[in-house]
């Protein structure tokens, strides 16, 4: 009798010590989310997702915010019914779960009214991100787990570690895009990404200043529909020459018989190792359209894999009016680079005008191919140059015309090692339609920018789309399932209740 309560005294003892076990293992995770281990950072805790997109991790650009964490920061989400599980909870929760610095915490906002007032939150959905004294606000979307929540956060955590603004230009004066959402042709749309990206959006009279601001980060000239004046190059040289960051986004202009040339521009560019081919790039393919965009759109799927801009980035962008682009000797120093290109299935056809009339006449991409002018294969829509400084920045502008816009207080220009220039031959690639239709222009326009800022912590590598996949079957393989699963499942049951019966007996 002794002996029993001997073997059932030791199941109890091995049946806690095994129970304590499993709790610890799951508690010290818990508690101590990594493990460092002389210097080392070792994960205690591992989640996988398994979706395709990967909607349930946290994208390259936020982990790499994350990791700049240096001081721990609070989020305070103030919701109408703060739940465990709320939607803006599991993303917070993904945060925490990547960085020891960042926690959060779930504020009722109608059982909180004087903590909301404290932070000066009078609607639901917001989140207050505090480190010290510093303190971000960022509106999140109705639904917590929507799509742009991580992107709103991020932005939210990148404003806090760089409280200082970068300030780009948009270059006015030649017929350049808008910088309003007036039309489907404006920049509208990127400039409401930048000032989310923590940049500061000013337009540029170029024809009325001697120089460039000395707050300028990035000058961008987004589609110019008329060439510059000697002076204006002049200017934009000088600056280039002291360690400038430029943004050319030079397309066709169809409406004119010349395509929109321009003679002094070009002449500009190609001193400084960029030719423009003044050529339609077109995809080749021999279906029916219904109008000339749908034919004069190439994708572009390829990039320069070693460029921090492309570095990692897979998503198609698409270009409207398009002419290529040739690199040719840059000056001394200098280095010039492919950063995009179509496919191998396009055409640069020499006489733009001349084809898209064409086009829209035969309603066919029908179009003769001259093997003497016209060329097959990849194009190049985008190149990068990089170029050593020349001189010193510039103090004081000369009088005798009008004084460059005063700079930002506190923002000096700084000295830079090089001069930095991307240039694009589309200007349509960035405006409200395209940026509406395909989320890749926006995050290679974003990209670009924070390459020629020196702010490659905001290069991002967007995930691809949610997009739902059913599984489809016809009533061939709906028969052939039925057929199997209807005799299966009882058979499978008789066989595990014959083996328990044998073995039972034994």
């Amino acid at each position: 009798m002794k002996k029993q309560y001997g073997y059932a005294a030791n199941t109890l003892i091995q049946i806690i010590l095994f129970t304590g076990i499993l709790l610890a293992i799951n508690a010290i995770p818990r508690a101590v989310k990594n493990l460092n281990v002389f210097g080392t950072r070792i994960p205690l805790q591992k989640e996988f997702d398994l979706t395709q997109n990967k909607r349930f991790s946290l994208s390259d650009q936020t982990l790499k915010t994350l990791n700049r964490l240096q001081k721990p920061v609070k989020a305070l989400a103030f919701t109408q019914q703060a739940g465990e599980n709320s939607p803006t909870e599991q993303v917070l929760k993904r945060y925490a779960f990547a960085s020891n610095n960042f926690s959060y915490e779930m504020v009722d906002l109608e059982k909180n009214p004087i903590r909301a007032a404290k932070y000066g939150v009078k609607t639901p959905n917001t989140l207050i991100l505090e480190s010290g004294d510093q303190k971000e606000s960022v509106s999140l979307p109705f639904r917590g787990d929507a799509p742009g929540t991580e992107a709103k956060i991020t932005s939210g955590l990148l404003r806090l570690l760089n409280p200082s603004k970068a300030v780009v230009y948009f270059v006015t004066g030649h017929g350049e895009m808008s910088l309003e959402p007036s039309s489907q042709a404006s920049v509208g749309t990127l400039k409401t990404d930048l000032e989310a990206e923590n940049y500061t959006v000013k337009p540029l009279e170029l024809f009325s200043v001697t120089d460039i601001p000395a707050d300028a980060s990035v000058v961008v000239v987004a589609g110019p529909r008329s060439d510059f004046i000697d002076a204006e190059l002049t200017t934009l040289g000088k600056y280039l020459d002291r360690g400038g960051r430029m943004l050319w986004m030079v397309g066709l202009d169809l409406s004119k018989r010349d395509i929109g040339r321009k003679p002094r521009l070009e002449k500009f560019l190609k001193g400084r190792g960029v030719v423009l081919g003044n050529d339609l790039v077109v995809s080749e393919h021999h279906l029916p359209v219904q109008s000339l965009d749908a034919v004069l759109i190439p994708a572009a799927m390829r990039y320069e894999t070693n460029s921090p801009i492309t570095q990692g980035f897979d998503l198609a962008t698409f270009y409207l009016f398009a002419q290529s682009l040739k690199s040719d000797k840059p000056p001394e120093g200098g280095v010039v680079l492919p950063l995009v290109y179509t496919s191998p299935k396009t055409v640069e056809y020499a006489e733009p005008l001349k084809v898209a009339q064409r086009i829209v006449e035969t309603q066919n991409y029908a179009v003769a191919f001259n093997p003497a002018k016209d060329k097959r294969g990849a194009a190049i829509l985008a190149l990068t140059a990089t170029y050593p400084v020349k001189e010193p920045a510039v103090k004081e502008p000369s009088a005798a015309k009008t004084p460059s816009p005063s700079p930002s207080p506190g923002a000096p220009e700084e000295k830079k090692k090089e001069a930095r220039m991307v240039v694009f031959g589309c200007s349509t690639f960035v405006n409200v339609g395209m940026l509406r239709i395909s989320p890749g222009n926006r995050d290679l326009a974003l990209n670009t920018i924070a390459w020629l800022s020196e702010r490659t912590e905001q290069i991002s590598v967007a995930r691809p789309s949610e997009t739902p996949r059913p599984v489809s079957l016809n009533e061939d393989q709906k028969a052939f399932l039925f057929r199997i699963g209807f005799p299966l499942m009882p058979c499978l049951v008789g066989l595990i209740g014959t083996l328990v019966y044998i073995f039972t007996r034994r």
